[in-house]
């Protein structure tokens, strides 16, 4: 696997990381109880890799709400 490729795998599997922790997050705390932080944590990640992905909690909060039923 070349660099570009590991890089992309990488940069899916924490996005997929990221979303899961915070559908849980905001499924159990709600959008005012959840914070970027929270959803690192669960995820396993640096806060400042959430933010790099998604911005503040805001914007990952609507990245996340179509996937509820």
């Amino acid at each position: 696997m070349n660099k570009d490729s590991n890089t992309g795998a990488i940069r899916q599997r924490n996005r997929q990381l990221i979303i899961n922790a915070a559908v849980r997050e905001f499924a159990q705390k709600g959008f005012s109880g959840t914070t970027v932080q929270s959803i690192a944590d669960l995820a396993d990640l640096p806060n400042p890799i959430v933010h790099s992905y998604f911005g503040p909690n805001e914007t990952l909060y609507q990245d996340v709400l179509p996937t509820f039923p």
